[in-house]
């Protein structure tokens, strides 16, 4: 159950689920796009599975759900009509800029 991450300094380590931090996680995101069906996060190094719970347990509206490989983050809209709002909303659950 542990997840491998990388904490601020740059180091990789292991937490648990119960330990998952939640504030922060924007520091780990690198870019958000999409290409008007499929919303892509790219994070830094071995960081994607620590977003991509967060996503998956949060549920933001718009998320149907995610697949994370190491450091980039498939996330399916669960509308491509609002996938604009969806992007946004992603945006905001982790702090960052619209």
């Amino acid at each position: 159950g542990a997840i491998k991450t990388v904490d601020r300094s740059g180091r990789t380590v292991y937490r648990t689920g119960e330990e998952t931090p939640t504030q922060g996680l924007g520091e780990l995101i690198e870019s958000i796009v999409h290409n008007g069906s499929l919303i892509v996060i790219h994070t830094t190094q071995s960081s994607a599975p620590l977003v991509a719970l967060h996503l998956d347990k949060q549920r933001p509206e718009g998320v149907l759900g995610t697949v994370a490989g190491d450091d980039t983050i498939f996330v399916a809209p669960s509308s491509v009509k609002t996938i604009d709002r969806t992007l946004r909303t992603i945006r905001k659950e982790f702090g960052l800029r619209a």
